[in-house]
């Protein structure tokens, strides 16, 4: 006679046990013991044979290791958000195996409405192992503006195989744009004084390079100009510029054409006094003398009251002959970089 104890994540199978009861002399057989871990690992366990009523036992060690098949386990999607057409962005997805045996991928297919957008190398993360994570690196190069989506299929020695992930991304065409800092592209000013417009230029996430700037459309008597000239703009960047229009009043004095009459009616009438009273002293040698500066003097006054007369007419006293007109005016701000340029209508109101 004889009996079985077992400990560990081990059991005797008693429906396939052979050996008889009592074990006959000479007689030989083997009992079926079965492994059933709970937990992935390394395991022991005892089985003990005992003979009634001896002090008679067998204890026999046992052993095993347990580990949980190899699982495929990846983000359900990739997002690669705002990329520029005809740019390429690329993103890692982290796969890794929940198992305790490696992982052997033996696949990464692109598939889906817009798959010739999406990439990934092949033979990348051939083998992963429990615990390492390996990152598969995808490109997205937007062949057009707008959604753009596919999936990536992921096969291997799972039992969980094949794995799907969504992938998005969103082409975009590269901008910029100008905008105000002070929330406004109004100026009011009297002539004569300056307007300031503080502006930003932002650029898209797609878009980077040198812009130039430029400014039209000043009123009479003004100018626009731009400060700086350019600006490096990086993508999804922002910079500040100034734009600032000079606008002129300037008043000049003007003598009217009566009042030179008046002066140089008054110079003749005080040289023909002083020439009549030497022509008392001195009558018989200044008489020629007397009469050619008499009609010089003559001439001299009629040239002088024909000056306003002749078309040609000096403006009134205190007339302002540069000024910016008062009005309304549109002056136009431009941002350009090869064919990408944006455009800024600006308000300036001359009082």
């Amino acid at each position: 006679m004889y009996s079985l104890s077992i400990t560990g994540p081990f059991a005797i199978d008693s429906k396939d046990n052979k050996c008889p009861d009592p074990v006959p002399a000479g007689y030989a057989c083997g009992i079926p013991i079965t492994f059933n871990p709970v937990t992935a690992g390394p395991q022991t366990g005892t089985l003990t044979v005992t003979t009634p009523g001896t002090a008679k036992s067998s204890s026999i060690p046992l052993s095993g290791t347990a580990y949980t098949p190899p699982t495929i386990n990846v983000a359900s999607s990739l997002d690669f958000g705002d990329v520029a057409t005809g740019t390429s962005d690329t993103l890692p997805l982290a796969i890794s195996d929940t198992g305790s045996e490696d992982l052997d991928i033996s696949n990464l297919v692109i598939s889906g409405t817009n798959a010739g957008d999406f990439s990934v190398a092949p033979g990348q993360c051939a083998t992963v192992k429990n615990g390492s994570p390996c990152n598969a690196n995808l490109s997205f190069s937007p062949s057009a503006a707008g959604a753009r989506t596919a999936m990536l299929t992921i096969a291997g020695n799972s039992a969980n195989s094949p794995q799907t992930v969504q992938l998005a991304g969103t082409g975009t065409v590269p901008s910029i744009g100008i905008a105000s800092t002070g929330g406004t592209f109004t100026s009011t000013v009297s002539s004569g004084q300056p307007a300031t417009y503080n502006l930003t230029l932002t650029s898209s996430s797609g878009f980077s390079g040198v812009v130039t700037l430029g400014c039209s459309g000043a009123p009479q008597n003004a100018s626009c100009s731009v400060v700086p000239a350019s600006l490096t703009l990086a993508p999804g960047a922002s910079q500040t510029f100034t734009v600032n229009v000079l606008t002129q009043s300037t008043t000049i004095a003007n003598i009217r054409g009566t009042d030179r009459t008046l002066l140089a009616g008054t110079g003749i009438f005080s040289l023909v006094t002083g020439l009549l009273f030497l022509f008392k002293r001195r009558r018989s040698l200044l008489c020629p003398a007397l009469l050619y500066i008499a009609t010089m003097m003559v001439c001299f006054t009629v040239a002088a009251c024909g000056g306003g007369t002749n078309g040609n007419k000096l403006p009134p006293p205190g007339q302002t002959t540069a000024n910016t007109p008062p009005g309304t005016y549109t002056l136009t701000v431009t941002a350009t970089s090869g064919a990408i340029s944006d455009t800024q209508p600006l308000t300036l109101v001359v009082q």
